[in-house]
């Protein structure tokens, strides 16, 4: 709660003194009533006004080294415990004939009424070979997909796959006829 507070707050203070008086020309003319009054003032006050800039320009030098330098240094993350450590993949492997053939089920035999809606709860197949293409998520849930599906799960999933990446990955598989008789795709958080 505390951060979005502080992120409101400062992002409220960047729109009202930085945007606003940059949109309305107040800035401009800020600097140049600043830049007049420094013509029109003593040695001294330019002086003190040049000091200021300077520290205010070393201020910004500094803290933009310092940024830079923490960033070059900077180690990645470690992989989070169990994560694997290579990417899941199936290999394709060229066949002339077509898609495999799933085995048939009664809820796809029977013709749906063209008034019902669509329904999104389907009937697993029995020992069916089930496919999963996926992105890190996926990977993540490797161990646990293979403890509940065992032998019947051929997956392929990589970290930062991109959706289009995945729909190649289904399409190479359809075509080699290696499409398991259910596909379960989780694609989308690496747009």
């Amino acid at each position: 709660m505390l951060r979005v507070g502080i992120t409101v707050g400062l992002a409220a203070a960047s729109y009202r003194f930085v945007e606003v008086p940059i949109r309305s020309g107040a800035l401009s003319r800020r600097l140049a009533a600043l830049q007049h009054a420094l013509r029109q003032s003593s040695m001294l006050q330019r002086r003190r006004v040049r000091t200021r800039f300077g520290f205010a320009t070393g201020a910004v030098v500094v803290t933009t080294v310092m940024l830079g330098i923490g960033l070059a240094v900077a180690q990645p993350a470690p992989r989070p415990p169990g994560f694997p450590a290579k990417p899941a993949n199936i290999a394709i492997t060229t066949t002339t004939g077509g898609p495999r053939a799933s085995t048939p089920t009664s809820a796809a035999a029977a013709p749906a009424p063209a008034h019902s809606a669509p329904t999104t709860t389907l009937t697993p197949i029995p020992n069916a070979q089930v496919t999963a293409i996926g992105d890190s998520v996926m990977l993540g849930a490797q161990s646990s997909l293979h403890r509940f599906l065992g032998d019947r799960l051929q997956m392929d999933a990589n970290v930062s796959r991109h959706f289009s990446e995945g729909l190649d990955v289904v399409r190479r598989l359809h075509d080699a006829g290696q499409l398991g008789d259910e596909v379960v795709v989780h694609l989308g958080t690496n747009g």
